[in-house]
């Protein structure tokens, strides 16, 4: 008899919570049930009381001994040629903020994608896709910079793959990361042709206009909430994104509260500020991880989460996978100079990280060249790969982590060292507690949860 490997116990009071993430099983445990476990783990004689008999019974069905734990697919297979079906666009390096913490720095510079570049980008995905008969390509605008500043580029190139859907009987999927700092018109559009979109804005007027000033030192609260107001009075999918600061994350409970009663948000993602990019030696911005933890457990007690969700990138008690996003998959990002990126936030040449994430270039004549050498390393970065990961429990939901910040730390393959990580083991446990006593995460969060009754 066998106990299978990824299993982790929860002190909880006078109770255990065992969660055992691959077989998506929750149970509330006593002391007893404990300790036969222990004896499973050893290999020891077990009892043949009855009661001892039913839980051996159930933990089989729960698949939980004498079962092969199945792990979660890679995103991509080795032997399989690198053939991305959806592309994201990063249009621009300028901006029209000056948000304290960017990470590209944006608006220094001001390089702007070609359109002929971003239809050849189009024409291989939807190639892709129709040889692969997928049914969707997913088609996005994020930066670098603000995306919507090139906005005929956004127009030509959103024309340029509706024809392309049309033609071979694919749905084009749009989506957009935006600053929000939108004219009406524009922003009406958007609800018009894209899909969903993402916006960032850091919480009420006085965070909003300290974090993200315009580029003459105006605030760009009023501009953004206008933009929010258009998106809910079109039934338009949108979520907010919000950076938090060490100035802002004592209001987390605050800004939930503003975010979802106030403007109406139907999804909010908080992420703990980064030093990097304009902010890179202010690492006095960054929250401290027990802190961001805190609040994000207080903002999730002042929402419905059956109507609002309250998310963060290293939260994903839903997800199993062993690796954290696609900049280590498939990922096909293409820059404003017209190289391939497999992560938004090593956006420029110049970023010493460049040498890592650009997995490929546009050339004229040629068309997109990609560098093998380069993604085999990303594709490396799996979690069975990263020691620190070995026995945690978010092993298999956060699978290491962002792996831009890693580098950014000095170790492509270092989780430990990053803040996100203690973030997502911390956030990850208490979503299991809140899961074992039978309450709602999300709509997205269903695991199965087992309650046994304490015997004294």
């Amino acid at each position: 008899m066998k106990l299978i490997d990824e299993l982790y116990v929860l002190p909880d009071g006078r109770q255990f919570i065992l969660y055992a993430p691959l077989k998506r099983t929750i149970l509330v445990a006593n002391r007893s049930l404990l300790s036969l476990l222990a004896r499973i783990r050893a290999g020891l004689d077990l009892p043949r009381d009855a009661e001892s008999t039913r839980w051996i019974r159930e933990l089989e069905r729960l698949g939980l001994i004498n079962s092969v734990e199945s792990l979660p697919p890679t995103m991509n297979s080795p032997d399989e040629a690198y053939a991305p079906t959806n592309v994201t666009f990063l249009p621009t390096s300028d901006c029209n903020l000056r948000c304290v913490y960017c990470y590209a720095d944006s608006g220094t510079t001001k390089k702007y994608l070609s359109a002929d570049i971003a239809k050849a980008g189009l024409d291989l995905v939807f190639e892709n896709a129709a040889r692969k008969r997928a049914s969707k390509v997913h088609v996005g605008f994020l930066g670098g910079g603000e995306p919507f500043l090139a906005w005929d580029f956004v127009v030509e190139v959103v024309d340029y793959g509706r024809g392309l859907a049309d033609r071979l009987g694919i749905e084009a999927y749009f989506t957009g990361v935006t600053n929000g700092v939108l004219s009406t018109a524009r922003a009406q559009w958007i609800t018009r042709n894209f899909q969903y979109l993402n916006i960032s804005i850091d919480g009420t007027k006085a965070i909003q206009d300290e974090h993200r000033p315009a580029k003459g030192g105006k605030g760009s609260y009023d501009a953004v909430v206008g933009t929010v107001r258009i998106m809910n009075d079109a039934g338009f999918r949108y979520a907010l994104r919000t950076t938090v600061s060490s100035r802002s994350v004592s209001e987390l409970p605050a800004i939930t509260e503003f975010f979802s009663k106030e403007l109406k948000a139907p999804r909010i993602q908080f992420e703990p500020l980064f030093a990097c990019g304009r902010c890179k030696t202010q690492k006095d911005l960054a929250p401290d991880p027990a802190s961001f933890v805190e609040g994000f457990k207080k903002a999730l007690a002042v929402v419905d989460p059956t109507k609002t969700e309250v998310l963060c990138s290293v939260l994903r008690v839903d997800v199993l996978s062993p690796t954290f996003c696609g900049a280590l998959a498939d990922n096909f990002y293409i820059t404003p100079d017209a190289h391939v990126t497999s992560c938004t936030e090593v956006s420029s040449v110049d970023d010493p990280l460049a040498k890592v994430f650009f997995i490929g270039k546009y050339e004229s004549g040629r068309g997109f060249i990609f560098f093998q050498d380069r993604r085999d390393v990303l594709q490396s970065r799996t979690v069975g790969n990263l020691k620190q990961c070995k026995c945690c429990i978010a092993k298999w939901h956060c699978a290491g982590g962002c792996a831009v910040k890693a580098a950014h730390e000095g170790d492509l393959y270092a989780t430990a060292a990053v803040a996100n990580c203690k973030i997502a083991r911390e956030l990850t446990e208490n979503s299991v507690r809140t899961l074992a006593r039978g309450q709602r995460m999300s709509p997205r969060i269903e695991v199965e949860s087992i309650r046994w009754a304490e015997r004294r």
